[in-house]
């Protein structure tokens, strides 16, 4: 179960961009942080983080490849409340018996220079900088980051929500990431361990673990991003399987939410074993949006140009 409370009371801090920001305590599944959040995209705590952060350390849901993953990676962080829980259960696992779950390192990434910051203080609040480090990850940079050789588990919540080639780009690097096994093995017998998935497949290599908010309306919108984004995965040969979310972990929000179970697609993302990924063209849904906009005018390339000049 999840529940979050204030700690402070909200002061100033960032103006009308970000609003006044709240010192917030998130309790999941025994587990509790403290998370500086304020009321804009990228620094606030969604439900979906939440209800994947208690889906992954819970014993009744928690994915069997957790156990045997040497890094784990969260996509678009915002707050890192996902990577601060695993961290805050790895640090539990460490204190209790050997025969406690072990967890591994956690990165939490994302492209927002402001999001990067708060999540470093995020993780100094808590006292996990042990177990949590922060980078940054932007989709449109076709380099991908060092720690994309040595991920076996990629997360996520809630980071399909406009129509933009960001998710083009982000499909890219997972086609490329979650590859990576299958290409440097490619003629040779595999060196690693088989792992069983929720899904009832096996799987040598890295796998993507997503909780993705369907919203079909609204500025900015065409349709569901969600499913545009999945059609894209598919059409670079990627493996997407939609999970079973127990109702249990949604239960808290039906108040507030009374569809979010339904809005709520809980993917988990593969590369086939024996079949050759796309991650060099644009086969999708996104492919015909490269000159697409976002909802204040800017393009993809004015936003990158403005990234690259700012200071983190």
């Amino acid at each position: 179960m999840c529940s979050a409370a204030p700690l402070a009371p909200p002061r100033p801090r960032g103006g009308a961009r970000g609003g006044a920001e709240k010192l917030t305590q998130v309790d999941i599944n025994g587990l509790s942080v403290k998370v500086w959040e304020k009321w804009r995209e990228e620094e606030h705590v969604w439900p979906a983080a939440k209800i994947l952060a208690d889906y992954l350390i819970s014993p009744a849901t928690r994915p069997p490849y957790c156990g045997s993953a040497d890094l784990i990676v969260e996509a678009g962080a915002g707050t890192g409340l996902l990577s601060l829980i695993l961290g805050a259960a790895a640090e539990e696992s460490a204190a209790q018996s050997q025969s406690a779950p072990a967890w591994p390192p956690v990165v939490a990434t994302d492209c927002d220079r402001a999001a990067l910051r708060n999540m470093k203080r995020n993780v100094q609040e808590n006292g996990l900088g042990r177990r949590v480090s922060i980078q940054e990850w932007n989709w449109l940079f076709p380099t991908l980051p060092p720690w994309s050789a040595e991920v076996d588990l990629l997360v996520a919540s809630d980071i399909i929500y406009d129509n933009t080639t960001a998710y083009l780009h982000l499909s890219r690097h997972l086609a490329e990431i979650l590859s990576r096994h299958h290409r440097n093995t490619q003629g040779a017998a595999s060196q690693e361990q088989e792992v069983s998935t929720q899904g009832g497949t096996s799987h040598h290599g890295p796998i993507a673990l997503m909780l993705l908010q369907v919203r079909n309306g609204g500025q900015g919108y065409t349709g569901s991003s969600v499913e545009a984004f999945m059609s894209d995965l598919r059409a670079r040969k990627l493996q997407v399987e939609c999970l079973k979310l127990p109702p249990s972990c949604t239960r808290a929000y039906q108040e507030d939410f009374p569809d979010l179970h339904e809005r709520l697609h809980l993917l988990q993302i593969s590369a086939p074993a024996h079949t050759p990924v796309d991650f060099k063209s644009s086969p999708g849904a996104y492919g015909r949006l490269d000159r697409t906009c976002l909802g204040d005018g800017m393009c993809d390339e004015e936003i990158l140009a403005m990234w690259q000049q700012s200071d983190l």
